[in-house]
């Protein structure tokens, strides 16, 4: 009885993980435009300086929820005023 509950234990790890690291592998996929060198889950700057951008403007939004007013205090350091 024993050695099944552990063969169950141990095939439901392992299904688990194996669903984690296809979880993981899905996300972490970049645009081929895009380079993570560092593995950081963050795409890097181009080594090319001429590739990079300088925008005058920087616009930040979130995405709408039923009341936008719970988001206010966490955009006010944002705003321009």
């Amino acid at each position: 009885m024993q050695t099944l509950s552990l063969s169950r234990t141990f095939i439901s790890t392992a299904v688990a993980s194996a669903f984690a690291v296809v979880a993981v592998n899905a996300s972490a996929d970049l645009s081929s435009r895009y380079v993570d060198n560092d593995g950081d889950m963050v795409a890097d700057a181009p080594s090319d300086e001429s590739q990079w951008a300088d925008p005058d403007t920087l616009v930040f939004a979130y995405t709408p929820v039923e009341d936008p007013a719970v988001y206010a205090d966490v955009w006010s350091d944002f705003w321009i005023t």
